[in-house]
């Protein structure tokens, strides 16, 4: 008998496969999921508490239109640390993620995923922020590519 891939009844968007019920939608990319939200949001929170001196504030959003997931982050003194610290903070933020989600790998949690990731960076005599991007990931890769 063969199995047939079914929408996701676990919250992390992985499917679950059932041997009575035939194929129903795709499952929802796991940004959009509780538990991915979630997951995203504070493995991202925590960028502060593993990078001090480096990571002063961090934020995510994802938009479920584009597909995307943005992530911020300001640096100590808005200065963007160095190519290969920016990589471990990075790295180290997707392993995090895994971590949470209990996957071995990142990507396939993001396949159907567009990532931004940016640096804050203020802009004299302006009330807003400059953004910098860092690494990005276009839907459906799994390469993340870093800028510097």
């Amino acid at each position: 008998m063969q199995f047939q891939e079914i929408e996701a009844n676990n919250d992390l968007g992985s499917p679950t496969y059932s041997r009575d019920r035939p194929a129903c939608s795709q499952t929802k990319p796991f940004p959009e999921t509780q538990a991915g939200s979630l997951i995203i949001e504070e493995a991202t929170s925590e960028l502060i508490n593993k990078y001090p001196g480096f990571v002063i504030f961090s934020g995510n959003t994802y938009s479920s239109s584009d597909k995307l997931v943005r992530i911020a982050m300001r640096f100590e003194g808005e200065k963007i640390p160095a190519a290969s610290i920016q990589k471990n903070i990075i790295n180290d933020l997707f392993a995090d993620i895994a971590v949470r989600a209990q996957q071995p790998d990142w990507k396939p949690l993001f396949q159907d995923t567009e990532i931004e990731i940016v640096a804050l960076s203020a802009v004299e005599n302006e009330k807003k922020d400059q953004e910098i991007l860092l690494a990005a990931k276009k839907k459906n890769s799994n390469q993340l590519q870093f800028v510097h």
